[in-house]
C-alpha cells in the first residue's frame, strides 16, 4: 500500500504540474486577456433586423449612449448613419479596450499632406507626412510611438474639442469646431525613400540627403460649410455590447501652409479627408480602407470637387461614401481585390459589388477603382498578447465614379492612401 499510495501521489503532483497548472494560467490569461481587450472572436454579424441599425442618413442625436451604464446596455445605443457628428460619442468602453484617433489629409496638385493622432491605451501613435508628388515614393515622415499614449490627450467630440500630442516644442494638435477641422504641427520630418510601383517619376537615390532631417511648421483646415459629412454608430457584433462611433468627410475645401526648412508650401486650395473614431474595438480587427479627394471630370468636361471614403470588413457597408461638390451617395457594398504582400507594385482593383441596377438600391451611387501604389509604410508588432499588421500605401487611384441620376465622373491619377490592417489588440 504505501509503494501504490507513493507512486499515486507522484501520478497526482504530474497531474497538477503539466496539466492543471496550464490550464488554470491559461483560463487566466484568457480572462486578463477579455477583460483588458475584449473577447477574441467576432459575434453574429449586425443586421438592421438583429440591431434595430437605421440605415437612412438623418440628423444626428445628441448623444451616442442615452443611459450610460457598467453593464453597456446594447439598446441604448442611437445606432444609426446620420448627417453631420454626434456631439456627444460617448462610446463607452472598459481599460484598453477603447481605441480612438483622428486623421486628416489635404491634397493640392503639388503635394499631399496627412497627419494622424491616434490612442490605443497601451500605446500611442502621432505622425505627420508630407509628399511631393512629383516624387511620390519620397516621404518626408515625422512619427512617435509613446507608451500608454503619453502625452497625447483626445477630444471628446468630433465636432468639437482638441486632441493633442505634445513632447516639449513639439506638437501636433487637431481642433474641432463649427464644421471646421484644424491641424497645426511643430515636428522634425525624416526623408525616407519608400518607393514601389510603376508610377513613380523617379528611382531611389543614394543621395547624401537620404535620412536627412528638416524642421516643418504648419498649419491645414478643413471647412463643411454647406458640405455633408457622415457618422456612423454601428454595433460591431450581436448581441455583444461594442460599439464603434466614426465622423468622416471627404472633397472638403481646404486652406494652410507649411514652412518645410526654407521652403514655404501653400495647402490653399487643397481639398482634404477628415476621420474621427471613437471604438471599443473587437478584439481581432480587420480592416481595408480607401481614402482620397480630387477634382473628377464630367462627362461634358465639366470638373467636380469629389472625395472618396470606402472600408471593407468593420462596419459592413455603412461608411462607403462617394462626395460630389458637398453632397454625400451611398456606395454600398464594395470590394477589394489586393494582391499579396510578396507583389507590392501590383495594382489593387476596388469596386461595387452591386453592378447593375437591378442590385443597387435607387440611392446608391457606383464605383470602379485602381490604384496604383507608390509608396507604402509598415509597420508589423507581434508582442505577447499584441499583434500589428499595418501597411498604408499612398499612391494614384483612376476610374469611374456613376451617381444614382446617372451622371458619370472619371478620376485620373489622384493622389490618396490605401490601407490593409490585422490587429489582436
Amino acid at each position: 500500500f504505501p509503494f501504490q499510495a507513493k507512486y499515486l501521489l507522484m501520478m497526482l503532483e504530474s497531474l497538477v504540474l503539466y496539466f492543471v497548472v496550464p490550464v488554470v494560467v491559461i483560463v487566466m490569461l484568457g480572462g486578463v486577456t477579455s477583460f483588458l481587450f475584449g473577447p477574441g472572436a467576432p459575434g453574429d454579424i449586425v443586421t438592421s433586423a438583429s440591431s434595430g441599425f437605421e440605415r437612412i442618413a438623418s440628423s444626428p442625436p445628441d448623444v451616442a449612449c442615452v443611459s450610460p451604464s457598467e453593464d453597456n446596455n446594447m439598446q441604448s445605443y442611437a445606432w444609426g448613419r446620420y448627417r453631420g457628428g454626434i456631439p456627444n460619442p460617448n462610446v463607452q468602453a472598459g481599460a484598453f479596450r477603447l481605441k480612438q484617433w483622428h486623421y486628416m489629409s489635404v491634397t493640392t496638385p503639388t503635394h499631399m499632406v496627412a497627419a494622424a493622432i491616434i490612442n490605443l491605451q497601451y500605446v500611442g501613435n502621432a505622425w505627420v507626412y508630407i509628399i511631393d508628388l512629383k516624387d511620390p515614393g519620397t516621404i518626408h515622415e515625422f512619427r512617435t510611438m509613446p507608451p500608454l499614449g503619453s502625452g497625447i490627450t483626445m477630444a471628446d467630440s468630433s465636432v468639437n474639442g482638441t486632441s493633442q500630442w505634445r513632447s516639449g516644442d513639439n506638437h501636433i494638435t487637431f481642433t474641432e469646431s463649427g464644421g471646421t477641422w484644424k491641424v497645426e504641427f511643430n515636428v522634425v520630418t525624416k526623408k525616407e525613400h519608400k518607393h514601389v510601383g510603376a508610377a513613380t517619376s523617379s528611382t531611389p537615390s543614394s543621395s547624401s540627403d537620404d535620412h536627412a532631417t528638416t524642421h516643418v511648421v504648419g498649419t491645414m483646415q478643413a471647412t463643411a460649410g454647406q458640405d455633408e459629412t457622415f457618422s456612423v454608430l454601428y454595433p460591431l457584433d450581436y448581441p455583444s455590447q461594442r460599439a464603434a462611433y466614426t465622423h468622416k468627410g471627404a472633397g472638403l475645401r481646404a486652406t494652410g501652409d507649411i514652412t518645410f526648412g526654407t521652403d514655404k508650401v501653400s495647402l490653399d486650395g487643397g481639398l482634404s479627408c477628415m476621420d474621427w473614431t471613437r471604438s471599443q474595438a473587437l478584439r481581432e480587427t480587420k480592416w481595408k480602407w480607401c481614402s482620397f479627394s480630387c477634382q473628377g471630370e464630367s462627362e461634358k468636361g465639366s470638373q467636380a470637387r469629389i472625395g472618396i471614403n470606402i472600408s471593407a470588413h468593420v462596419y459592413a457597408d455603412t461608411e462607403n461614401m462617394a462626395w460630389v461638390e458637398g453632397v454625400g451617395y451611398p456606395l454600398g457594398d464594395v470590394t477589394f481585390a489586393i494582391p499579396g504582400p510578396e507583389d507590392k507594385e501590383a495594382k489593387w482593383k476596388i469596386f461595387s459589388t452591386a453592378t447593375t441596377t437591378t442590385t443597387k438600391t435607387q440611392d446608391q451611387a457606383h464605383i470602379t477603382l485602381d490604384f496604383q501604389p507608390t509608396s507604402a509604410k509598415e509597420e508589423h508588432v507581434n508582442v505577447l498578447v499584441i499583434k500589428d499588421d499595418f501597411i498604408q500605401a499612398s499612391g494614384l487611384y483612376s476610374g469611374k465614379l456613376e451617381l444614382p441620376d446617372g451622371r458619370v465622373y472619371t478620376i485620373h491619377n489622384a493622389a490618396g492612401v490605401g490601407e490593409e490592417h490585422t490587429a489582436l489588440w
